[in-house]
């Protein structure tokens, strides 16, 4: 796989002064709270331009990592002609049995390869326009704006887009390293933390490992959140044993110890090094 350098965004994106008749027509088209990652795979002719979106960030960061494995053992197949049901395969890898018990009926994701949608777990039109124009504008995102503006301007929709975002991680590869930080929202730690991960084992499983690596440590991060918000309440019977979020609580804190697990495999096979130290929910 050949080097880069993958920011993931949180993002909130907006379409202003659109007509009344298309904001009532095409709810999807006004807004989007979205999870974001850019990244090229493949070599040559058989080099695509991949973004995944989703709801929150570690499914966003494990849906890339299953979409770069998926496309690298696959390279006799089109990934832009895939069928849908395959890419919705790889979208059930990506997610666990706690995510899908507790955030299930919330999840969403999206993939876009070289400005197309190729599969999508529910209609987003405002982000299949913004993807169709970063990919056709071939600068630095953040400047997309600006082009999405001109481009509805020439369909005669004098629109405004508004864009916020914040970076959560960040992943760079060489040939001999991965270089990735991570900005956790909740959690873990209140400041960015930083590892370079080494090894010899085959590239794409590297690459793997550090998209999964930093999708843990956001949940991670999440769900310390959680546990430290809940336990208390449920320890002084403020929150019912019988209530949902007693059960959730429970789950969060058996889901948190197989993300020790599955980070201490990974420590295993590789040679991690953190800055300023492995985060808290590992100790």
């Amino acid at each position: 796989m050949q080097d880069f350098k993958a920011y993931l965004i949180r993002e909130k994106l907006a379409l202003k002064n659109l007509p009344k008749s298309i904001r009532e027509k095409l709810p999807d088209l006004t807004s989007i709270r979205s999870n974001r990652i850019n990244f090229n795979v493949g070599q040559g002719d058989q080099e695509y331009d991949v973004v995944v979106r989703a709801q929150n960030t570690h499914v966003t960061m494990r849906f890339a990592a299953e979409v770069i494995k998926f496309i690298s053992t696959n390279s006799a197949l089109d990934p832009r002609n895939t069928e849908h049901s395959v890419w919705e395969g790889v979208w059930k890898r990506t997610l666990s049995t706690y995510e899908q018990e507790f955030n299930g009926d919330k999840l969403w994701g999206l993939l876009y390869i070289d400005g197309m949608p190729v599969f999508k777990t529910h209609k987003k039109r405002i982000a299949d326009i913004i993807e169709k124009c970063a990919a056709a504008n071939h600068q630095r995102y953040e400047y997309n704006a600006a082009f999405v503006e001109y481009v509805l301007r020439e369909f005669g929709w004098k629109a405004k887009v508004v864009h916020e975002n914040s970076i959560a991680g960040m992943l760079m590869k060489d040939q001999k390293t991965i270089k990735g930080s991570i900005n956790p929202r909740l959690g873990i730690d209140s400041s960015v933390f930083s590892y370079k991960m080494t090894g010899d084992i085959l590239d794409i499983d590297r690459v793997y490992a550090a998209f999964c690596l930093e999708a843990i440590f956001l949940e991670a991060g999440n769900l310390c959140y959680q546990i430290n918000e809940w336990g208390p309440m449920v320890e002084s019977k403020k929150i019912s044993p019988r209530n949902l979020r007693a059960r959730q609580l429970h789950r969060a804190k058996q889901h948190l110890q197989l993300l020790a697990r599955e980070v201490r495999a990974i420590e295993g096979t590789y040679t991690i090094v953190y800055r300023p130290e492995r985060p808290g929910f590992l100790k």
